[in-house]
């Protein structure tokens, strides 16, 4: 640790830095943040690739039978 660290310096850090995390060992590490994880389906996939496609101002089937 840095002599002149104060726990102010430490809240200056950019959003996405490096964070202070505890090790199972009981020490202190800088380390990057963890990432979530987004897992897709195929028909996540496929929904995503219909907006891409179409987008928004396409009618659903729901849409046109609720006519």
């Amino acid at each position: 640790m840095h002599p002149q660290s104060t726990a102010a310096h430490l809240t200056e850090l950019p959003v996405g830095s490096l964070v202070l995390e505890r090790l199972p060992s009981g020490e202190l590490a800088w380390l990057e943040p963890e990432v979530e994880r987004i897992w897709l389906t195929d028909l996540g996939r496929r929904a995503l690739a219909h907006e891409a496609l179409f987008g928004d101002h396409w009618p659903t089937v729901a849409d046109v039978s609720a006519s």
